[in-house]
């Protein structure tokens, strides 16, 4: 098979590169991608809005069965760490897998007068920000929540977060709308506990008002500041937290849980870290959460029942479907690994049931699908395991054939930019052929070549193959290319080629030499050249 031919490093640079040109080291890189941004209009503020997911690493694979809380952040600013510590935290089964949601756009707070507050100027009779909240309170009950729900599986269990300035609209809500979130964290809020609707009154009257009317409360409520806000010449901060801490005491409950505390040895934003932790565990005991597989199974009665009832009961608790983790990785807590152990015990039947679980739970998984069938072997159930094979020979063929379509636009794409430069090197080329070769490669491409400099910008090639044409360097000698062998993987052609050039009247072939194709959106992203 002949690819058509590329330009000789120093055929196509010309005086791009001198004797001088010094090899440089160069590094692999890959982007990563752990979250998404979306944009929708909101009727109800009369714009778009702009927000930021983190979806939970299995949310793809998951079954529709899956369903998770929302953790909505009201200052983007937090989303990268939060995420970070959700992820963690719900990978070792110490909280759910949980959607984090952040506004980019901000939230609306409500004016509130700060009573003499000794945090803020002493001529702010009033916050100079805020308004009406009620239009904002609305998009988030008619709009975002129903779009999250619809588009990302998200379940009725929300969550808010504030720090600082935002953190009033978190103990806004729960003064205001009891039912619009579940656990309410609100960092550096020791100031906003003073501040009141109107003049005299506190937030702490309103947080405290449905306790003190006989109203009973299923919620979280986490209140904190660091002791240096205000470099730590504002007593307020911490006698309003204490306050809190005093008059909401009294009915603490099993459906009550709140902390309300200086944080010692922190700073104002600093905080948000430790805070966030201490206030997930607030919400998500470890006691509770953190399960261990092999003492559920060990218990009577059956393996799988006794791990459902396990999550029955959190389930009942925290008001949403929570379901056992089908894979974890370097431990035993996860339907996959008790699947092996029952397996490897002898529990048989058991193992088949907890297999095939998982495989309700990952439909796609070919790993589970082949354990199901290596439990049903070890039943002498020999229909069952060929059933079970036969689907993973058809889901194994899908996957070859998306990954064949993937490969064979890797290939024309490939083709095309050896096409394109055959056509370049040619002493009747054009300008416009050069923009031909870039119209394949991406904004961001780079040419790497540590034997003539390392790393070229798409520019600096563009410059190259423009000041070659000029200078007459195209003359028609390379006439094809040989390719000798290639290797396709994802997002990747890896090539080895000879160059076929005319040299004193006669056809030549070049030394062996490799490059490495890195595509990504449909384009070339990355040309290596190992020569």
């Amino acid at each position: 098979m002949k690819l058509k031919c590329t330009v000789i490093i120093a055929t196509l640079f010309g005086s791009l590169f001198s004797a001088e040109a010094q090899q440089n080291s160069f590094t692999f890189s890959k982007s990563l991608v752990f979250a998404q941004q979306e944009v929708f209009h909101s009727e109800i503020l009369e714009e778009d809005r702009t927000i930021n997911i983190f979806l939970p690493e299995s949310f793809h694979e998951s079954s529709e069965e899956h369903t998770y809380p929302v953790l909505l952040l009201l200052e983007d600013e937090f989303f990268l760490m939060t995420s970070g510590v959700v992820k963690h935290l719900s990978s070792v089964e110490r909280m759910p897998e949980t959607i984090v949601v952040s506004l980019v756009d901000g939230s609306t707070i409500p004016k509130l007068y700060t009573n003499g507050s000794d945090f803020w100027p002493k001529d702010w009779k009033q916050l100079p920000f805020g308004k009406n909240p009620d239009p904002f309170t609305a998009h988030l009950k008619q709009e975002l929540f129903p779009y999250l729900k619809k588009n990302f599986r998200a379940n009725d269990f929300n969550m808010i977060m504030g720090l600082s300035g935002t953190a009033v609209y978190a103990l806004h809500a729960f003064a205001k709308e009891p039912n619009l979130f579940d656990a309410h964290i609100a960092i550096a809020a020791g100031d906003i506990l003073g501040m009141g609707y109107e003049e005299g009154e506190s937030l702490i009257d309103y947080v405290i008002n449905d306790f003190e009317n006989g109203t009973n409360r299923t919620a979280y409520l986490y209140v904190t500041s660091a002791d240096s806000d205000g470099n730590g010449n504002s007593p307020m901060i911490k006698a309003n937290l204490e306050e809190l801490e005093k008059r909401l005491s009294p009915y603490r409950s099993e459906d009550f849980h709140f902390i309300s505390k200086i944080f010692p040895n922190e700073g104002h934003y600093d905080v948000a870290l430790p805070a966030l932790e201490e206030a997930l565990g607030l919400i998500f005991p470890k006691e509770k959460w953190f399960a261990k597989y092999r003492d559920i199974i060990n218990e009577p009665g059956n393996a799988l029942k006794n791990i459902d009832d396990h999550f029955q009961k959190l389930s009942e608790e925290y008001g949403f479907e929570l379901l056992p983790k089908t894979e974890r990785w370097n431990s035993t807590n996860s339907l996959s690994r008790i699947g092996a152990i029952l397996l490897k015990e002898g529990r048989t039947l058991e193992a088949i049931e907890v297999m095939k679980r998982w495989v309700s739970y990952r439909p796609n998984s070919i790993d589970a699908l082949n354990e199901l069938a290596t439990a049903y072997k070890a039943n002498n159930d020999f229909e069952k395991a060929a059933s079970v094979m036969e689907k993973v020979e058809k889901l194994s063929s899908k996957v070859n054939i998306g990954f064949k379509a993937h490969k064979d636009s890797l290939n024309h794409l490939l083709e095309q930019y050896y096409k394109l430069n055959l056509k370049v090197f040619q002493q009747n080329s054009t300008p416009e052929d050069i923009d031909n070769i870039f119209e394949l490669f991406t904004d961001d491409f780079t040419y790497v070549h540590p034997k003539y400099g390392g790393v070229y910008t798409r520019e600096d090639l563009y410059n190259g193959y423009m000041r070659n044409q000029k200078n007459g360097g195209y003359d028609g000698s390379v006439v094809d290319i040989k390719g000798e062998n290639k290797i396709v993987g994802l997002n990747a052609i890896a090539v080895s080629k000879r160059f076929i050039k005319r040299e004193e009247g006669k056809i030549v072939e070049g030394d062996p030499q490799m490059a490495l194709f890195e595509f990504k959106d449909g384009k070339i992203f990355r040309i290596y050249e190992y020569w």
